[in-house]
């Protein structure tokens, strides 16, 4: 990766961070806005709906349940989920 690339990369993860925090930004707000209900997020990531009432209720995630979330949610939504769970 050249340092441009590594720039730009941290220039998106500082402005991620900014928003999240601009927006107040919580794993059930930023699922709500999505359309989704918990049982349609945890059923389009393959998780247990309890899964996600755990994570949204501030429960630390697996690093597995994290990649699933993502693939669904984008990766802002795992910053969140994992500062909300510090």
């Amino acid at each position: 990766m050249s340092p441009q690339d590594l720039f730009l990369r941290a220039i998106d993860a500082r402005i991620d961070e900014k928003l999240a925090q601009l927006y107040a930004l919580t794993p059930r707000a930023m699922r709500i806005n999505r359309g989704f209900t918990t049982e349609q997020l945890a059923e389009k990531a393959g998780v247990h709906p309890n899964t996600v009432r755990n994570i949204e209720a501030g429960q630390e995630a697996t690093d597995e349940t994290l990649k699933r979330l993502k693939r669904v949610m984008g990766e802002l939504y795992v910053q969140v989920v994992c500062k909300k769970a510090v």
